[in-house]
């Protein structure tokens, strides 16, 4: 992982430095289109004032140092450019006058900070202790009256008071220039009409936090070890094992099992790096999120090159390789006709390089990014042999239910046909979906039993109409047809097995139901719970009209548990009670006869599981389902 990654930080520093290479970037505009603009609190010896008026730009991040925020949870926050107000309103100016930047900036600070905040009292935390004074924008607000107001019924939460404080902040800023802080990308701080960022020793401070490690009693004596070297390039020259500086969490440093002989001490012997590296991973990092970050459903990632020959010599090369694989990975994550896959994709392969994708899901806690899985090494052929197989299979269902289907598998689909527990936007229960896009992305087999367990999983969501999951609630039918896609999607791209197809020249049922057999390779047990299924389909069809509504209490007679071999024969006696009931048993009594005839067959060496036998029932009232509703909007178009 860490080579691929050191290996875009050096390209990015080839030509540029360190500090340049850490900008991150920012959005220009909201989801509704409307340009962010820049807040700006301008301090001077005697006043405080807003600026409003500054639009962001692709030269903003640049212009005014933006980097993001102090790295580690707990760090002091002093970064003069933040995404939030929050820091200036507290910390930021109290843990700028704790740095030496030399005269006279030191002096300008210590004015500001003593002359614009208020202290809030000593038995707060630093972090909360100090309060931007409002005052100064607006003398009817006391700051510390509100503090007061605010810890009478709040006591010992100060870190909640920032909320007050915040709202207060964006009153007032509405009240004279009608504008709402989410209307702001970016919030700086100027000081005497400059803003800090334009500070040489501003600037110097901020590249030696980024770059430097912490100097400790144990790093002197691991300095002087012979036997230390760069765990990345073999170096034995400026190491450190003080990797807080990075962003991703690549190795457990705060376990003691993980410590070499389990000396708390002795957690470098782990993971030790030189200077050069460490500035090439802190470069990297910027790029991994200005670039290469993105999201598969609920889930987010990061997906980077790793050059085996022909490594990038400067940015502008990874950049052709990046947005190559960015591009294909996007269509492939949402792909809408493979004619466009072909035509975008074409030439992400080069004679002069080759390398390798690798796609990381994390999590982003506090300032931290945790690793939920790392999966490496994929070959860029992948986005080809996914849209071909995703081609393939849904050729194979247009052909099955006779129909124009423009649905594609793809990896945003198949996201939301696997069930994923989530809660406020963020995945809880995630280590199958992970496994699945492992298996996928690197030719591995999965396990046909457990992906239809999961299938009947998102049916009972659906049918009993379950919150906290990612799955489309709105269509039993589309679901089903969309997870019989998948199966054949996975045949096609290998991991999967195809089964022994029914033979239906001797079927005697109707001609697209043995169409639909055939197509989708479905054996004598998997085509008896099909047959059994549209069975349901129709009665179920039938109440609908009766009852005008989409109430169809046949379903009732599912269990969306599973349906052992024991319950399917009572099932089908209660069928064909129903199809009388209905009065349609005439019109499929063959389909009922054949489906008693494989049923009975093959019931002494039944080999479907209870989901599997539901599955295929279901997909059986699915396709009677559906050719009732596709027949329907013909007639009426």
């Amino acid at each position: 992982m860490l080579e691929g990654i050191v290996q875009i930080g050096r390209a990015l520093l080839e030509n540029k430095s360190l500090i340049d290479s850490l900008i991150k970037e920012l959005p220009a505009k909201d989801k509704k289109g409307n340009l962010y603009h820049v807040l700006k609190l301008k301090f001077s010896k005697e006043n405080l004032e807003l600026d409003v008026s500054e639009e962001i730009d692709s030269d903003t991040a640049r212009k005014y140092l933006y980097i993001g925020t102090a790295d580690g949870p707990n760090a002091p926050q002093w970064y003069a450019a933040n995404n939030k107000i929050t820091y200036f309103l507290s910390e930021t100016l109290f843990n700028l006058t704790n740095i030496d930047f030399g005269e006279p900036l030191n002096q300008k600070l210590k004015h500001i900070f003593e002359k614009f905040y208020v202290d809030l009292g000593p038995g707060i935390k630093s972090k909360y202790r100090y309060a931007l004074n409002l005052y100064y924008l607006d003398p009817n607000v006391d700051v510390r009256k509100l503090y007061e107001e605010y810890s009478k019924q709040n006591q010992g939460n100060d870190k909640g008071f920032l909320k007050v404080l915040e709202k207060q902040f964006e009153k007032i800023l509405f009240e004279n220039y009608e504008a709402k802080l989410n209307e702001f990308g970016l919030f700086v701080i100027y000081i005497d009409g400059e803003p800090l960022s334009k500070y040489e020793e501003y600037r110097r401070k901020v590249l030696e936090y980024k770059s430097s490690g912490e100097k400790s009693e144990t790093s002197s004596k691991k300095e002087k070890s012979k036997d230390l070297r760069c765990n990345i390039c073999g170096s034995t020259e400026n190491l450190t094992d003080d990797l807080k500086k990075m962003k991703i969490k690549y190795y457990t440093n705060d376990k003691i099992t993980f410590a070499s002989e389990l000396d708390p001490n002795k957690f470098y012997k782990n993971m030790v790096i030189c200077q050069n590296c460490l500035n090439a991973i802190l470069a990297a990092e910027t790029y991994l999120d200005n670039k290469l970050k993105t999201k598969l459903g609920d889930l987010s990632l990061y997906i980077f090159p790793h050059f085996i020959y022909g490594e990038p010599l400067n940015e502008s090369e990874l950049d052709l390789v990046v947005d190559k694989i960015i591009n294909s990975y996007n269509i492939v994550k949402n792909l809408k006709g493979v004619q466009e896959f072909e035509e975008k994709i074409l030439g992400i392969t080069d004679e002069n390089r080759y390398f390798l994708v690798n796609f990381l899901f994390f999590k982003k806690s506090q300032q931290a990014t945790k690793i939920r899985r790392f999966i490496k090494d994929v070959p860029p052929s992948i986005f080809d042999r996914i849209a071909e197989a995703s081609k393939c299979a849904r050729e194979i269902v247009k052909k099955a239910i006779q129909m124009n289907y423009e649905t594609y598998i793809d990896l945003q689909k198949i996201y939301y046909l696997i069930p994923v527990k989530v809660s406020a936007g963020e995945v809880t229960e995630y280590k199958y979906i992970l496994d699945f896009y492992e298996s996928l992305l690197t030719f591995k087999p999965i396990e046909k039993e457990t992906l239809i367990g999961k299938f009947i999983e998102a049916t009972k969501v659906i049918y009993l109409q379950k919150n906290g999951y990612n799955i489309n609630k709105d269509s039993l039918e589309f679901y089903i047809l969309n997870a019989n896609m998948l199966v054949k999607f996975l045949e096609k791209m290998g991991n999967l097995k195809e089964g022994n197809t029914l033979d239906t020249s001797k079927l005697n049922v109707r001609e697209d139901i043995k169409n639909y057999i055939s197509t989708m390779g479905y054996d004598e047990q998997q085509s008896a719970m099909f047959l059994l299924g549209i069975l349901i389909g129709e009665i179920g069809n039938s109440q609908y009209k009766k009852y005008n509504s989409d109430k169809k209490p046949i379903l009732n007679k599912l269990n969306f548990n599973g349906i052992d071999k024991s319950k399917i024969i009572k099932i089908a006696n209660e069928v064909y009670a129903k199809l009388e009931q209905e009065k349609i048993r005439k019109y499929h009594e063959t389909t009922y006869a054949e489906m008693k005839r494989l049923l009975d067959e093959n019931l002494k060496n039944w080999k479907l599981n209870k989901n599997e036998n539901l599955f295929y029932i279901l997909s059986g009232y699915s396709y009677a389902t559906l050719k009732t509703i596709m027949k329907g909007e013909t007639e009426n178009g």
